[in-house]
């Protein structure tokens, strides 16, 4: 067992743990931190967020991280591991009232990414 934070200044939020087939661990959630572990978020205040990725290792290493988003509220809701090992995410832009949802390949990489309707 380990524990190690991980974060910045501001806010942190996770929506769930997808394990690797090499047993890393990918963390989808968002964030409302730029500095720290966070980078590249692309908000203009402590008060939006964006959706931030990111890879630990079995033993709780930083191994990559990365900021998904705009100006205004990007949120993470939900993720899942499909049977060619990428992850789907879903989530939210709160600005624009838009539903999101892109694959990640385990590097942390944008496969594809989805933008539909507005919430209801």
């Amino acid at each position: 067992m380990w524990q190690n934070p991980i974060g910045g200044s501001f806010s942190e939020f996770i929506s769930t743990l997808l394990i690797t087939e090499d047993k890393n661990i990918i963390v989808p959630g968002y964030t409302r931190s730029n500095n720290e572990d966070v980078s590249g978020n692309h908000s203009l205040s402590e008060y939006e967020s964006d959706i931030w990725m990111v890879k630990l290792s079995s033993e709780g290493e930083l191994l990559t991280q990365q900021c998904i988003g705009g100006i205004g509220t990007e949120e993470l809701y939900f993720g899942v591991v499909k049977s060619d090992n990428n992850y789907v995410v879903a989530g939210a832009n709160k600005l624009g009232a838009h539903r999101l949802m892109f694959s990640v390949h385990p590097m942390v990489v944008i496969m594809w990414i989805r933008i539909s309707g507005f919430l209801k």
